[in-house]
Order: structure tokens, then sequence, then C-alpha cells
């Protein structure tokens, strides 16, 4: 498994922070450093971020709250970047595309979080989730209304599957098995047309 040190922030990348609080830049770094290696200590995001462990500290008593404000700041984040594209009143499949586009490429950011279950219990992370899965199934529900997912299927069989096609694709473009350009077209395909040709649909049909 490759040590932090081999992804330290860059000058470059210091310098296009160094508008930021001291807070955030830690964030990013850890963002950075734990999406290359989700195991990484608290002392090798302060090596990533080019900070001494007591700065790191100061800001994060524990690995545990540093995990749960980056869980936080990922339910803030994909919000603030769905806002646009909710805005502007899309339907059916185009909505969908563009949820998609924004989405994925999010994935480098935060799919090391998937792994992450410390914070099942916490009020303010569970009552995010609520509010997620709530605004997933509204959004499902016009899908439907839309005739864009067929009326037998359930909301919440629809809503786990892409789900887990984001998911697939969020670790496919981290292990370089599909390209990033691609990812959000293939998610959409599989979820509305699953796998097979035309013609194999046409025959089955």
């Amino acid at each position: 498994m490759p040590h932090t040190r081999h992804y330290r922030i860059t000058t470059g990348e210091k310098e296009r922070l160094m508008g930021k609080d001291t807070r955030q830049l830690l964030l990013d770094a850890a963002t950075q450093a734990l999406s290359k290696n989700p195991g990484a200590s608290m002392n090798d995001i302060a090596e990533a971020a080019g900070v001494g462990r007591a700065t790191l500290y100061r800001y994060f008593p524990s690995r545990d709250e540093l995990i749960r404000s980056l869980t936080l700041e990922s339910y803030q984040q994909v919000n603030a970047a769905l806002e646009p594209v909710l805005a502007r009143n899309l339907r059916g499949g185009d909505l969908l595309l563009e949820i998609l586009e924004v989405i994925i490429p999010m994935g480098d950011r935060y799919h090391f979080l998937l792994s992450e279950r410390s914070f099942v219990d916490d009020p303010e992370i569970q009552a995010l989730e609520v509010q997620s899965a709530h605004d997933w199934s509204k959004l499902f529900e016009h899908f439907k209304d839309e005739g864009l997912i067929a009326p037998e299927v359930p909301i919440a069989w629809a809503v786990a599957t892409l789900e887990s096609l984001i998911y697939t694709a969020w670790i496919s473009v981290h292990e370089g098995y599909i390209a990033r350009r691609d990812a959000a077209q293939l998610v959409y395909r599989t979820f509305l047309t699953g796998l097979g040709t035309s013609s194999a649909n046409t025959l089955e049909g």
C-alpha cells in the first residue's frame, strides 16, 4: 500500500488553497490522502497537508472526528453541486444524466467514506441520510410519473439500483477499469436499458 508521503499536497495545490482557512485546507488534504490510501493515519494526513501533527489535532482531536467532518462535508458538497442542476427544470432522462455527470466525478473525493461505518448512530449524519433518501425517493417518483421508470418497479428498488451503479462507477474509475469520461453514460445506459443489445431486447420482447 503506498505511503501518504508520495501524494503530499504540491506547491501549486497549496497556493490554490491559500485562500481557504486552515480547517478547510486540512479537510482537502485529508480527502486527497484518504482517497489514495483509506487507511491513512493522522500522521500521514498531517504530512500530506504539510503541517505538524499538533496543528491537525488542534482542529480534529481524533481520526474519527476528522472522518465525521469529511462525511458532513460530502453531503454539503453533493447538495451544493446538485442545486443548480435541479434548478434548470430538466426532465426525465436529461435530468438523470445531468445528475450522474455531477455525482460520479465526486467519487474521486469521497468513495473512501463508503467503507466508514463509524457514524451509523450519529444523529446529525443519520438526519442527513434520511433527508437524502427522502429526496431521492421524490425524484424517482417524478421519473416514474414521466415514464422513465416502469410503473411496476418499486421506488426503493430503483433508488438502490442506481446507487449501486454509481458506487460501481466510482470504484471502476478509481481502479482504472473505465474512463472517467464514460462513467456517467455507462451508468445511465445500464440503469435504463441494461447490458443487452437492442436486438437482444427485441428478441426477448
